[in-house]
């Protein structure tokens, strides 16, 4: 990996440097464990088009290593817009539903959320999200029925009975 890192920095740094060549760099960087070269790498790769969408998830995945959530969130919403499966896109939304929850943003998360539950129905992750997100912004009626729509779903899911117990009590 010493060796990829030192043939890859001469190229990484040329002011004409493809994004495929920093998203490599930024690959070998996170694997010997410099994940803040590594975030700066992979940013520098998605600001150069056309960017591989994986590289939008690698800086998300770094980024939220290092507890950089806006960062993490903005990459996984880029990469939401470019993913071309559907299966993808919808795992892109719940991760955004999920990152606006820890970035204490629930109108964010339950706009996510929303999109995810619209997009995959019986997708259990985007109803815990929208769910999560609804209790938060004190929408009591719609986190109940958010979470009796997965619990029909999954009926023993762990995230949604403690929600449930927690509206329950109110």
């Amino acid at each position: 990996l010493a060796r990829a890192e030192r043939l890859l920095s001469p190229l990484a740094a040329s002011a004409t440097a493809t994004g495929d060549v920093l998203a490599l760099l930024g690959q070998v960087q996170r694997l010997r464990g410099n994940a803040a070269a590594a975030e700066q790498t992979f940013q520098r790769a998605v600001a150069r088009l056309p960017a591989s969408p994986q590289t939008f998830l690698d800086l998300a995945d770094t980024a939220e290593r290092l507890h950089h959530l806006t960062i993490a969130r903005s990459a996984v919403i880029d990469y939401a817009a470019i993913a071309s499966d559907p299966e993808d896109r919808q795992r892109a939304f719940v991760r955004a539903a999920t990152l606006s929850l820890a970035l204490d943003d629930p109108d964010a998360a339950e706009s996510w959320a929303t999109l995810a539950a619209d997009n995959a129905p019986r997708d259990v992750s985007a109803l815990v999200a929208l769910a999560t997100a609804q209790h938060q912004r004190g929408r009591e009626a719609e986190a109940r029925q958010s979470v009796s729509r997965g619990l029909a779903i999954e009926p023993r899911h762990p995230a949604l009975t403690r929600l449930q117990r927690r509206l329950t009590r109110r």
